[in-house]
């Protein structure tokens, strides 16, 4: 469906499967990425695309842990981008009231949906967006939800920028 795509000059948008039979189910695996891209523009190697889920978790302890793909603390293995390189996240959340998050970049900007330069996203739950960096600092940069008590509980990460 044309309502699916990406629009204007955008190359691709997300879209999330998820059960609708019961809330739990997106906690046993039932959720994934569905990347719709634009006529043509079929990502090749050269091409850099970041999913990042962002998921409650509650091990056995009962203890709420906020997770990025599904680590926590900064142990996500290393996000590599390179200076000029077109750099496309795919941002999805899902969970309760508890998962609205202010995810944010230190160091470089993203392009949103209204093509506005902004360095931080806001994810509600069951929610998703497509935004796209254009990489111009070089360094190791901290990936992080600005909301205090998700990043106390683990929710920061790490990309590099060569």
């Amino acid at each position: 469906m044309k309502r699916s795509g990406p629009t204007g000059d955008r190359k691709s948008t997300l879209w999330a499967y998820h059960s609708h039979i019961h809330e739990t189910d997106i906690y046993k695996g039932l959720i994934g990425p569905i990347v719709v891209y634009a006529p043509g523009a079929f990502p090749d190697a050269s091409q850099n695309e970041i999913f990042v889920k962002s998921l409650l978790d509650k091990p056995k302890d009962n203890v709420e842990l906020f997770p990025i793909n599904g680590f926590i603390y900064g142990n996500l293995p290393l996000i590599n981008t390179y200076i000029g390189q077109e750099v496309t996240w795919y941002l999805l959340s899902f969970g309760n009231e508890e998962d609205i998050h202010a995810m944010h970049w230190h160091g470089n900007v993203v392009k949103d949906v209204s093509n506005n330069y902004v360095d931080v996203v806001t994810l509600f739950p069951a929610s998703f967006q497509t935004v796209v960096m254009m990489p111009d600092a070089i360094g190791k940069w901290m990936y992080h939800c600005h909301v205090v008590e998700h990043f106390q509980m683990g929710m920061f990460s790490y990309y590099t920028v060569s």
